[in-house]
């Protein structure tokens, strides 16, 4: 505890104790086998995280050199923090986005590629076409296949939705397929 209390009162330093039992600000310890310690405080966010120590059974003379070691290692773990909260907010972006995107894809009924409607708008349009308690109409189905590759060949799909009758229905069915339904079709 004496140790935390000093490190989160002054997280910005470096704790060094070379000789605890000479030292005296660390009454608690007293009789225990550290000797020496040193501490610091890993931040992330404006935060104090975690508190790092390292405890010597001896008394220690540091040297500029093991501080400045002791204080890459600490600001390298500090860093690993950081970047392994990111890694997991990423992961919670990318799941909600999966999410969102999963419900805007089941949601729409319109074929990204082609702009044409696609099958959930196809269950939408039979339930109001058949299930209106209306007497049943002949329809026609076909299924067809049509390069969707270019412009060229995504225009002359559009060209022929837009030439079918109000009342029947094309319907980009994913895969390269399409249906058209032509609703009164005669025998």
């Amino acid at each position: 505890p004496a140790f935390c209390r000093w490190l989160t009162e002054h997280p910005q330093r470096v704790m060094v104790l070379r000789d605890i039992p000479r030292d005296g600000r660390l009454p608690d310890v007293e009789g225990r086998a550290l000797q020496a310690a040193l501490g610091v405080a890993l931040w992330h966010g404006g935060q104090v995280k975690s508190l790092v120590f390292v405890h010597f059974r001896r008394p220690q003379a540091f040297s500029r050199a093991e501080l400045a070691l002791f204080g890459f290692v600490t600001g390298l773990m500090g860093r690993s923090l950081e970047v392994e909260d990111l890694k997991a907010s990423l992961g919670r972006l990318e799941n909600a986005l999966a999410i969102t995107k999963a419900v805007m894809e089941d949601s729409s009924i319109q074929d990204p590629a082609t702009d044409l409607p696609n099958l959930r708008y196809l269950d939408i349009w039979l339930k109001a076409n058949l299930g209106s308690g209306r007497k049943p109409e002949p329809m026609a189905v076909a299924l067809f296949r049509a390069p969707t590759k270019s412009r060229k060949d995504l225009g002359r799909l559009r060209l022929a939705a837009e030439q079918i009758r109000g009342a029947d229905l094309m319907v980009a069915a994913g895969g390269g397929r399409f249906l058209v339904l032509l609703l009164g079709a005669t025998k």
